[in-house]
């Protein structure tokens, strides 16, 4: 047989290949906690908070793939950690990013990219501190939203904007007037 073990706020457990034998035999698992994460989103300023920033745990090799994501309280602190269902989460790498509407997306240590995102390890039954933000004001977009004839303005019509590589949710969104402008 093959046995797992699951309990709410714990890492899944699974055990390998149990052989049984005709007598009972006590099978004991040990469940760990996951590691977490905990840190501060502030302005680019590093002292004002930014409350309801978004910190999102993520696969270094896969961005899309979120294992978890909090959000900053009105002091700007934050406490997340990586899913313990689905995947079992053990000790690893993982990124670390902030975001919120109107800033620019930052990774852990100040990087913009996945790409050159800086690791944070996640032991198990570990608190990983200090993990920091000072998100930066983002650009605007306006403009308007015409028909084909470029000419005929749309009201009323959505403009959404997306994180690079991220197409599952926007992050800010936008709504034509009746000149076609947003």
């Amino acid at each position: 047989y093959r046995v797992s073990a699951v309990a709410e706020g714990y890492v899944t457990n699974y055990l390998g290949e149990i052989l049984l034998s005709p007598a009972d035999m006590p099978l004991n698992i040990r469940l760990d906690r996951p590691g977490v994460v905990r840190g501060n989103v502030y302005q680019a300023n590093g002292t004002t908070a930014l409350p309801g920033a978004t910190v999102e745990i993520v696969s270094p090799t896969n961005a899309e793939r979120v294992y978890s994501a909090g959000s900053a309280n009105a002091t700007g602190a934050y406490t997340t950690a990586p899913s313990t269902y689905g995947d079992q989460q053990q000790t690893g790498d993982y990124l670390v990013r902030a975001y919120m509407p109107g800033y620019e997306l930052e990774y852990y240590a100040n990087k913009t990219s996945a790409a050159t995102a800086t690791r944070v390890r996640v032991p198990v039954n570990t608190t990983v501190s200090s993990i920091n933000f000072t998100l930066a004001r983002a650009g605007r977009i306006s403009g308007h939203v015409y028909a084909a004839d470029g000419v005929t303005p749309l009201a009323w019509a959505t403009v959404n904007a997306y994180l690079p590589g991220q197409w599952s949710a926007p992050v800010d969104t936008a709504y034509t007037l009746a000149d076609g402008s947003y």
